[in-house]
């Protein structure tokens, strides 16, 4: 099973990296700005809002499945209109509505507060927090259900090959609330 994973050198892609070149499956990879460390994946360069790029990467790996691991931040280009054209997608809630739409046989996978790697911003804020060197407030919007890097990239390639479609929410086993200062 070929799989391309796109946003392939931030946390949760690069783990993808490292879990689909570990279980074998050829892996193509795509980055913003530079790729991560992993040699065993074929590396492209890729703008997620340039469609003419999306499908050139996508035509030349021919996956059998396509993970979008992006992060756009606050980009809506990217969070929210990039995810629509590949089949399998880890982006914001704002993307599941068009990945559904144009992919209905896609699979959504909707994401908590990755941890882990000690790359997530949150994971750096917390522990800034933790050490009294920042005053701030984390989240004050609702709870959140941490989950280690590593999990949500072994889901991502569980729900891979399977006929499995929609939205998947994929979480850590404890909820906690805003974290305040």
């Amino acid at each position: 099973m070929t799989v391309v994973i796109i946003g392939g050198s931030g946390s949760l892609g690069a783990e993808s990296v490292r879990q689909a070149t570990a279980a074998g499956h050829p892996t193509a990879a795509a980055y913003t700005t530079k790729p991560a460390n992993a040699s065993e994946a074929a590396w492209h360069p890729l703008d997620l809002p340039d469609s003419k790029r999306v499908d050139a990467v996508l035509a030349e790996a021919g996956p059998h499945r396509v993970v979008n691991a992006s992060s756009g931040r606050a980009e809506w280009t990217i969070t929210a209109q990039g995810p629509v054209r590949p089949a399998m997608a880890a982006a914001k809630a704002a993307a599941k509505t068009g990945v559904l739409l144009v992919h209905p046989q896609a699979v959504v996978a909707r994401t908590s507060l990755i941890i882990g790697d000690g790359r997530c911003e949150h994971e750096r804020i917390v522990h800034e927090l933790a050490a009294g060197n920042r005053d701030r407030v984390l989240f004050t919007d609702g709870i959140r259900c941490p989950v280690h890097v590593a999990d949500p990239a072994a889901a991502l390639l569980e729900l891979a090959p399977r006929d499995t479609t929609g939205i998947h929410r994929l979480a850590g086993p404890h909820a906690y609330g805003a974290v305040r200062d």
